[in-house]
């Protein structure tokens, strides 16, 4: 078998600004699939709608040199018509503010039935244990040696996930709600994550 990637600005159904739309989307579909393995890669545009984007699923991030600069780059895929799409995204070049998503992405992951709260079996099974209370009274994402028991977590609200106002992409923190098992009550905290280089994120979920 063959692989055929098609590489466009712009494509059916996701963004269509002119004819290119139309080729993209059709055309991949017209070929043999027994004989090619027929990709797309897109740019991942704010202005699409939110029904295509939440077809969208992570599937992974690196980090490119661009103008003596690093710029993230992430990588998002769909399928559509037995046509895999790839949807490349960067907050700054492509006019979208995915910090909050660079920062919080390996916690979304967690959250394997989708009901967007992290509970402290889901933090199990993905071998974090290093919540911990800090003195100001927040529950930090950011130290392994101090260890918060998981078992006094019920869960983490992805709702609530926010960042600072002028957080950037290296050494940007958040927060979120978090709450706790506190003398037989579940008790509300805020939580909060920091990473000061883009390897701290991924030694932070370890990876």
């Amino acid at each position: 078998m063959k692989n055929i990637l098609f590489v466009a600005s712009e494509g059916v159904p996701f963004i269509k600004t002119g004819g290119l739309a139309d080729v993209v989307g059709s055309l991949p579909k017209c070929i043999d699939r027994e004989y090619f393995d027929v990709r797309v890669i897109l740019p991942k545009y704010t202005c699409m709608t939110q029904k295509m984007k939440d077809k969208l699923t992570y599937k992974t991030h690196f980090y490119m040199d661009f103008h003596w600069k690093e710029e993230y780059v992430g990588i998002m895929e769909s399928e559509v018509d037995g046509i895999k799409y790839y949807m490349v995204q960067n907050n700054k070049i492509l006019g979208e503010d995915s910090t909050l998503k660079t920062i919080y992405q390996p916690l979304y992951l967690l959250d394997k039935n989708n009901d967007k709260k992290i509970t402290s079996a889901e933090l199990k099974n993905g071998n974090i244990r290093f919540v911990r209370l800090n003195n100001s009274g927040q529950l930090e994402l950011n130290n392994k040696s101090l260890d918060y028991p998981l078992a006094n977590i019920s869960y983490i609200d992805l709702n609530t996930l926010r960042r600072t106002q002028n957080a950037g992409d290296i050494g940007s923190f958040g927060y979120f709600d978090i709450y706790i098992n506190h003398n037989y009550q579940i008790k509300k905290f805020i939580g909060q994550i920091t990473y000061e280089n883009k390897e701290d994120i991924n030694r932070l979920m370890g990876r």
